[in-house]
């Protein structure tokens, strides 16, 4: 006499597929379009343009988050760094457009539904800053300022760990090393000089109060 099969018996119907003993398992979704890279993170002469928030339609689109959110580098599609949230690193493509509102979409070779989308959550991406258009006397990438240190006549006040996009101008966060991180907007009026290649913003006077 045969009882009923288990789900999980040999007449459960199908089978979960077997993984080969030694094979990788990726822990989430890597798009197939995707190339690996050698390390983890960003790598120096890279900069980091912005991150993946969530999925905005059914047919693949991203929700993106820029740290220049009037960057044109993305409008056409174009090779990324893309760095998965456990750190590892991969080469694929992305091009981002402006939505409704403050949106920014993002489309990716081979992600093409929302459970997609909303699988690369948390995903970073970045480009080599010698990639970057060249820029005029007196300017540079806001996203090249973190991990600068902050000098005040030859003085280290800190490094910059943030840097916020805010209708009134960029806000520099600085770690100053004693309790909470310091706030400054970034302004000719201040800032003496910015050298991003050596690290170093050098300020005119002490950018925040120094009273308790």
């Amino acid at each position: 006499m045969t009882g009923p099969a288990r789900p999980d018996g040999p007449r459960g119907g199908p089978q979960p597929a077997r993984v080969p003993v030694g094979a990788r398992v990726e822990p989430f979704f890597v798009p197939a379009s995707f190339s690996p890279l050698d390390g983890r993170g960003f790598e120096a002469g890279e900069v980091e343009l912005g991150e993946v928030t969530g999925a905005f339609s059914f047919r693949g689109e991203l929700r993106l988050f820029l740290h220049h959110r009037a960057s044109t580098t993305l409008e056409t599609s174009r090779a990324v760094t893309w760095v998965a949230p456990d750190g590892r690193r991969f080469r694929g493509a992305l091009q981002a457009r402006a939505g409704a509102g403050q949106r920014v979409l993002g489309r990716v070779p081979g992600v093409g539904t929302e459970g997609d989308a909303v699988a690369l959550k948390g995903w970073r991406f970045g480009i080599a800053v010698a990639a970057l258009p060249p820029l005029g006397e007196g300017e540079w990438y806001v996203a090249t300022l973190i991990g600068c240190e902050v000098v005040l006549e030859g003085v280290r006040l800190g490094v910059v760990v943030d840097v916020h996009e805010t209708g009134g101008g960029d806000v520099v966060e600085v770690d100053t090393g004693v309790d909470a991180s310091e706030l400054f907007v970034l302004t000719r009026s201040l800032v003496l000089d910015v050298d991003a290649a050596a690290r170093r913003i050098v300020v005119r006077e002490l950018p925040w109060d120094p009273s308790p």
